[in-house]
């Protein structure tokens, strides 16, 4: 069981406190987002590539599509049955990337899920969809989500909560 926190605003912040301002050093990294259908949209770099437009979702592992996969020119290094939300198992490969940048915020070894997302494109209505990441962040940093400002912080794994801020804390099952 691994245990993260995310920090999400529920309003405006007000302009920042000395004390907060410290707080600046505690952020890796801020991330523009696009809100969509309630779904974080974000520019994603895969081996220095990109950018590939990406659902965030804090509970999803790292995902691109076949497209993506050619476009990379990556091997494919195996097949899988996954399964989501459903009862429904779907037919996947993975791919390992050497790495994965999201704003200033690189990692690197990481393995992909390929999947085609293309009825979750349709059914959301997706001008474009390159894949899905979040869980592989989380591992890594705190998330401070602005809906208001639209970007997303990410922040070292012991950064205090924000004034003004309601931390959510769930906990994933591997």
């Amino acid at each position: 069981t691994t245990s993260f926190s995310a920090t999400t605003p529920y309003w405006p912040l007000p302009p920042p406190t000395t004390a907060q301002k410290s707080v600046s050093t505690e952020v890796l990294t801020t991330i523009p987002f696009t809100l969509h259908d309630n779904r974080l949209l974000v520019d994603v770099f895969l081996d220095g590539q990109g950018p590939f437009v990406m659902i965030f979702d804090t509970g999803g592992a790292n995902t691109l599509t076949p497209e993506v996969q050619r476009i990379l020119d990556l091997k494919s290094q195996g097949q899988e049955f996954i399964t989501g939300a459903g009862e429904t198992r779907a037919h996947s490969t993975s791919v390992h990337l050497k790495s994965l940048r999201v704003g200033d915020f690189k990692l690197a070894d990481q393995k992909f899920t390929v999947l085609n997302l293309n009825q979750i494109r349709r059914t959301f209505r997706f001008p474009h969809l390159d894949g899905i990441i979040g869980l592989e962040l989380l591992r890594q940093a705190k998330v401070r989500i602005d809906m208001d400002h639209e970007f997303i912080r990410l922040v070292k794994q012991d950064a205090p909560p924000l004034d003004h801020a309601e931390l959510l804390k769930f906990t994933i099952v591997d």
